[in-house]
């Protein structure tokens, strides 16, 4: 998958990680968010997995933070995976 290689350069490691079906995935999401950030959070899953998602505004709007890679986000994040 795309986004953890990209993860992994900014790491030095790839993460390990377990795929779920989007119906896996969605009640996953949605037992700790609202069903609309649940198919937001879909939306950029499959858009980095390279599956055609529509780009919405919502997140953006939600938390004031500009669209970034998965690859800055690995960076940012990096302390919670050591």
């Amino acid at each position: 998958m795309l986004g953890f290689t990209a993860a992994g350069a900014g790491l030095a490691f790839i993460p390990a990680f377990t795929e779920l079906s989007p119906v896996e995935l969605r009640t996953a999401l949605t037992a700790d968010h609202p069903p609309v950030i649940a198919d937001a959070m879909i939306g950029v899953v499959a858009a980095a997995s390279g599956t055609t998602a529509p780009i919405l505004p919502g997140v953006h709007l939600a938390t004031g933070s500009p669209p970034g890679t998965y690859a800055e986000w690995a960076i940012r994040h990096a302390d919670h995976f050591r």
